[in-house]
């Protein structure tokens, strides 16, 4: 284990989340690093082992996420997954790979999201973020988030409606717009305040936002949802 914990500024550690990292690439810990050290206070283990052994001291602060690479210098994470069950703590996997078995295996056995490396910095952040909050102050999940019958599922990036068969899979940009959308359910959102929201820049081309919400259009289709826009209003969810 590192004997490095960071923390934002001093007497702040109990303010913040409590992250273990479980990497061995030395660039990749330094940008985790540079990362979590104004937001978080984070562990870093360089292998399975440094990790049972910090799981078996009672006495030791646990994280309220674990972020775990795939492949370490003594083993798989998967494997060490199947032979610890009853590891008590939500955690998230880093992978250079984006197979959809290994994306699959993972989330069967209980992974709350799955970063690809080499890791963006306001992706990471932005889903860190998104587990802790959906956590209350107990550590018990808070219900998933509800527009009229839709529910979303934030630790799949799916959604769904009730009495309709199908769980629609949306991408990372897919999921921020509709989840902006949950968040106002009683007002039209203009251009500028979408784009505001979910890439935190006013100098996305049109073309590529309306490539972004077309394609999520077509996927609610199926759930008989649209995206209304009303000129000089904006745009606003109707269920059919």
């Amino acid at each position: 284990m590192l004997n490095e914990t960071l923390f934002a500024s001093a007497g702040a550690e109990e303010d913040m989340a409590h992250l273990w990292v479980l990497e061995d690439d030395e660039d990749a810990i330094l940008l985790y690093q540079k990362m979590f050290q104004s937001g978080f206070e984070a562990e870093y283990f360089k292998s399975l082992n440094d990790l049972r052994d910090a799981i078996s001291k009672s006495d030791n602060k646990k994280p309220e996420l674990l972020i775990a690479d795939l492949h370490l210098p003594d083993g798989e994470f998967t494997n060490f997954l199947g032979a610890n069950a009853s590891l008590e703590m939500p955690f998230a996997v880093v992978s250079a790979s984006d197979d959809y078995k290994i994306l699959q295996d993972c989330f069967k056995k209980g992974a709350r999201d799955f970063f690809v490396k080499p890791v963006n910095k306001n992706e990471i952040l932005f889903k860190i973020n998104r587990i802790l909050n959906e956590k209350g102050q107990s550590g018990v999940a808070l219900a998933k988030p509800r527009f009229k019958d839709l529910t979303l599922d934030t630790f799949t990036q799916t959604v769904t409606r009730e009495n309709v068969q199908k769980i629609i899979q949306l991408t990372q940009t897919e999921y921020k717009i509709l989840a902006l959308f949950f968040r106002n359910p009683e007002r039209r959102l203009n251009r500028e305040e979408i784009i505001g929201e979910v890439w935190k820049s006013e100098a996305l081309s049109p073309k590529a936002f309306d490539f972004h919400l077309s394609k999520l259009r077509e996927k609610l289709r199926e759930l008989n949802v649209k995206i209304n826009y009303q000129t000089n209003e904006g745009y606003c969810l109707i269920q059919e």
